[in-house]
């Protein structure tokens, strides 16, 4: 019986190993006492260094179980530059249509990992920016606590396309 735990034990650790993913970037913006204004826009700044690099962006949103709404609006902007970047407008569910929400959770904050592209890659190197901005219907919204942006390198488009 032994063995088997020994065994079973190391199968558990060699498939965490291989699984894990390796963060090319994890930039946290905190929201001073719990509330998102419109204009604080939260402004993430990161480089990409390979073309060729695939990326899974997530939103990791720590929120208050008091929180009133199910979901969050947001303009979403991307680029490389202030002046020219696009923009894309996002609804960020925080709870399930029975009102279940959504990660992992205690009796009064959760902590969900939100994923927002799955396997991509940046066409130039360089600086990148990404800036969320709160778009609901109320200016001061209140029960976030911070808001960070997650970057898990996942692969290689050259490597990957060869198999």
């Amino acid at each position: 019986m032994r063995l088997f735990q020994y065994c079973f034990l190391n199968i558990c650790i060699c498939l965490f190993c291989a699984c894990s993913k390796q963060h090319a970037f994890y930039i946290n913006q905190d929201l001073p006492e719990s509330v998102w204004t419109y204009d604080n826009i939260l402004k993430y700044e990161f480089d990409v260094a390979d073309t060729n690099d695939l990326y899974d962006l997530n939103l990791d949103i720590n929120y208050k179980t008091n929180f009133p709404n199910q979901n969050v609006y947001v303009n979403i902007y991307t680029g490389q530059q202030s002046d020219n970047m696009k923009k894309t407008t996002l609804s960020l569910d925080l709870s399930n249509n029975l009102g279940i929400w959504k990660g992992e959770c205690n009796v009064n904050a959760c902590n969900y990992i939100l994923p927002l592209q799955k396997s991509i890659f940046f066409e130039q190197v360089g600086r990148h920016l990404f800036w969320v901005e709160q778009y609901s219907r109320t200016d001061s919204l209140k029960g976030i606590s911070s808001i960070s942006l997650v970057g898990d390198i996942v692969g290689n488009k050259r490597i990957d396309n060869k198999q």
